[in-house]
Formats: C-alpha cells, sequence, structure tokens
C-alpha cells in the first residue's frame, strides 16, 4: 500500500493539561511537527472552562492548531460563575444553509458562526478536490461503523463547531448547546436516534461515550450537547434496554494518521458558515 505521508522525523513529544484544580485530563504523546487535538472539557464545581493557555497566567491562548516540537505544558483558564452573574446575555440561534441549527446562551452583543460538518456525505468529486484518497476515506468509514455498532447504524459523523468574532472555538455556554438536525430520507427510517461523542487518541485508538438520546421534532432531529466536538449520529428500530456508557476501541495501525489527514483536508472544502441571528433576551439571576 503507498504511504500518504512522507514522515521525515518520527520523535515524540508530550503535551501536558494542567486543568488547575479541574477534572484530571489525560496527557497526549504526538509526532514532532503535527498537532495535538484538543480533549475533552475539564470541569470545576462553582467555574466555568475558559480554555486552555501557554502559560500559568492566561496570558496566551493555545492554538490546537500549532505544530508540536517540544513538550508543551497548557494550562486551564477558569471563570468564578458568580463573576458572571450580573451580565447580560443574549439568546442566540446560529443556523447553517442546509437548515440545521445550533442555540445557546452566551454574553450578549456578540456574533457567532456555526459549521456542521458530515463526513460521510462526501463525494467522489469533494474527495478528489480535497486530496483525499478514496481508499483511505472508506478504511477510515469502516472503522467508525465497527465502533459504533452497539448503538445501531451509523447515519452520520459530525464535526460541530461554533466560532466567536474572536475567531476562539466556543465549548461551553450557558445553557449548554441545543441542536437542531435536518433529518435525511435514510434518517427517516429510524425511530430511535443517539448521538455519540467519538474520541480519537495518537495511537489509532477511537472511543466513543457519553450517548445521547435525540428526539423526532417533525423533520427534525433535537437534542443538547455539553459541548461540542465530533459526534457519530445512529439510527435503530429498537429502543436500547440500557443508556450505559460504551468505551469500545478500535486500533488500526494508520487510523489516527489518515483521521488526521481528513480533517486538515476536509478545510480546504468550501463550507457555508452563516453569522449568528439573536434572538430572546435573557439575563443570568
Amino acid at each position: 500500500m503507498q504511504l500518504y505521508l512522507n514522515l521525515t522525523d518520527t520523535t515524540k513529544y508530550t503535551v501536558t493539561f494542567n486543568s488547575n484544580g479541574g477534572s484530571e485530563v489525560e496527557s497526549k504523546e504526538v509526532t514532532s511537527g503535527t498537532s495535538v487535538s484538543e480533549p475533552t472539557a475539564p470541569t470545576k464545581e462553582g467555574y466555568t472552562f475558559d480554555g486552555w493557555y501557554e502559560d500559568v497566567t492566561s496570558s496566551t491562548r493555545f492554538d490546537f492548531n500549532t505544530p508540536i516540537t517540544n513538550n508543551v505544558t497548557l494550562y486551564a483558564k477558569w471563570v468564578e460563575k458568580e463573576e458572571n452573574n450580573n451580565a447580560e446575555t443574549e439568546k442566540y440561534t446560529v443556523p447553517d444553509e442546509n437548515g440545521n441549527s445550533i442555540s445557546f446562551t452566551e454574553e450578549k452583543d456578540r456574533e457567532f458562526t456555526f459549521t456542521i460538518i458530515n463526513y460521510l456525505s462526501f463525494t467522489d468529486e469533494q474527495l478528489e478536490e480535497a486530496g483525499i484518497p478514496k481508499e483511505m476515506y472508506n478504511q477510515v468509514l469502516e472503522t467508525l461503523k465497527n465502533v459504533t455498532k452497539d448503538y445501531g447504524t451509523l447515519l452520520a459523523f459530525y464535526e460541530i463547531e461554533v466560532i466567536n468574532d474572536d475567531g476562539f472555538q466556543v465549548h461551553e455556554s450557558q445553557s449548554k448547546f441545543n441542536i437542531k438536525i435536518k433529518m435525511t430520507d435514510e434518517m427517516k427510517k429510524y425511530n430511535t436516534f443517539k448521538i455519540i461523542n467519538v474520541d480519537m487518541d495518537d495511537q489509532g485508538n477511537i472511543s466513543t461515550e457519553n450517548p445521547i438520546n435525540l428526539k423526532v421534532e417533525g423533520d427534525y432531529l433535537v437534542g443538547t450537547l455539553e459541548h461540542l466536538s465530533n459526534y457519530a449520529l445512529t439510527g435503530s428500530y429498537v429502543v436500547p434496554s440500557n443508556n450505559s456508557t460504551t468505551n469500545n476501541p478500535q486500533t488500526g495501525d494508520n487510523i489516527y494518521m489518515w483521521f488526521g489527514m481528513l480533517l486538515i483536508s476536509v478545510f480546504g472544502l468550501s463550507v457555508g458558515m452563516i453569522t449568528a441571528t439573536k434572538s430572546k433576551k435573557s439575563k443570568v439571576k
């Protein structure tokens, strides 16, 4: 099999996440010159997580597109929830051009863009334009289908992202994230739906966790997410007997490398991003 990456430096570096008193976040090992994927946000009672920073004083926010060339320690920034009790907030509903939308509460007078990419929907023309080999793409999707099979039939694999007007990703909101996903004809064949967080480590192990049931409202699936990340959507005819969290690892020699190439390449495609529509002002008391 032809190798699609010419790696001249296989040195490994460790990225350590100092949660500053929050829940523990495991360190990640990455190959020199590659970027590190952002972990699930930690939690801390009485505080709101405000991103990862390069220094303990939280003066420089870390860009997760930065190539790693040495061992790195990142520090969590926290904001006391009490500090925001009197802050004016506004309810934002952010749509995209395909009928999907996301709603959440943040400080007022901001603008946001919303992107939801379904990696299962790429055409041969889009793959060719992005420079993604069809064989590599099919192997990644086959692995994802196998990982999520305990939840039902894999219907979509989403990258869900909200960017504020400072150019930073929004991970948590005061009201969580209420998503609304337009159903395709294929989705309408099922009556039970789950959306599952999908995580992939640097050794190519894929795991699934925190399955969330979505409800059907007309032509849409609706539900609430705790944070934004990569999510698989599954459908089934039978309601599961329990909602226990599944940790279902799959390992492939080059799966992580392939998937990383897929993520990097896809952002070269044209993706519509719509400015937030503001509605229904509210204050946190």
